[in-house]
This record gives structure tokens, C-alpha cells and sequence, in this order.
């Protein structure tokens, strides 16, 4: 499995952490644009012994490696273009074997002002208080989703609402079973 836009690895070295629990062997890697946060991954993984392979990779410039089961992306779609979404979606969907997993915001007037209140509430940080909205502004509804979805190809793809203000879009090749 390939975590897109990984960050500090928190979804790959948890995946780690559940499968080394159940007796699963699994294979594990994590891409992002920054250096510092695959440094950053890298360190964590090996403070906890997680088998997780972290990369560099600009995933709208580059092309991804492929043979990987599962490509997934969390919380990073909102930070992109139509274009650049319809790119990586697309690239994902090529370096996948099986499926494509993407959970994002899910935009609409609610979400705004429960951001907007949550901040105010939960956090001093002037920081948070602005990128909360902000990036809730630069999500996607589920429909403008599935429109990208279908312009990458990804065909009978699967968008689904999730609580509080999220959506999960799956996509299986159609010869996975």
C-alpha cells in the first residue's frame, strides 16, 4: 500500500502497528513533496520499529512507481486544483493494482460554520482559527468529486459522505476479484 502526501506517516506506521498486531504481513510505503516530513516519517517509524519504506515524490509532476495493491490519500485533495486533482487521481489509479482510497473534506455551508465555531472553541492558534475555514472553502461537494473521478477515468467510482463533514471515494480496477 502507497499513503499519497503522507505527512509525518501517520496512516502507514498505524496500518504497521494494526497488521503487526494481527500477524499480517503487509507492505507499506509513504510519499510527500517535503523532505523534512519524509525525515520526519522516517524518524517516527523507527522510534516505534515500523517496517514503512517513506519516499520523495511530487505526485502531480511525477509519475508514481506502480505495483502497489492499494494507493490511498488522505486530507490532501482540498489543497489542489481541479486539474491537479484529475492528475493525481488518475497517476493513483495507474500505480494501483486494485484500489484507490481517497478521504477528503467534504465542502457545504455546515461544514464552513462548524469549522468556523470549532476553531473558536478548541484552539487559541490564530493559525488553525484561519486554515480551518480556509481549507474547508477549498474542498470539494461530493459531486465535484465524482465529476473529477470520471474525468481521470476512474469509472464507477464509489463517493461516500462520512461523518462529521467528510467524504470517501473508493475505486476498485475492475479486475481485482
Amino acid at each position: 500500500m502507497l499513503d499519497i502526501a503522507t505527512g509525518g506517516g501517520d496512516i502507514p506506521i498505524a496500518l504497521w502497528r494494526r497488521a503487526r498486531r494481527r500477524e499480517l504481513a503487509i507492505s507499506l510505503a509513504g510519499c510527500d513533496l517535503s523532505p523534512r516530513a519524509i525525515q520526519f516519517a522516517r524518524e517516527k517509524a523507527k522510534r516505534v520499529g515500523a517496517k514503512v519504506d517513506f519516499f520523495e515524490q511530487d505526485v502531480i509532476a511525477e509519475p508514481l512507481p506502480d505495483g502497489f495493491d492499494a494507493v490511498i490519500c488522505s486530507l490532501f485533495l482540498h489543497h489542489l486544483s481541479d486539474e491537479d486533482v484529475v492528475r493525481m487521481l488518475a497517476q493513483m489509479a495507474e500505480a494501483s493494482r486494485q484500489l484507490v482510497a481517497v478521504n477528503d473534506l467534504r465542502r457545504s455551508t455546515p461544514a464552513l460554520m462548524f469549522a468556523y465555531a470549532a476553531t473558536r472553541v478548541l484552539t487559541r492558534s490564530d493559525v488553525v482559527r484561519v486554515d480551518g475555514p480556509l481549507s474547508v472553502r477549498a474542498a470539494f461537494t461530493v459531486d465535484e468529486v465524482k465529476s473529477l473521478a470520471r474525468e481521470a477515468r476512474l469509472d464507477h467510482c464509489e463517493v461516500s459522505r462520512r461523518w462529521p463533514f467528510r467524504f470517501v471515494l473508493s475505486w476498485w480496477r475492475d479486475d481485482h476479484l
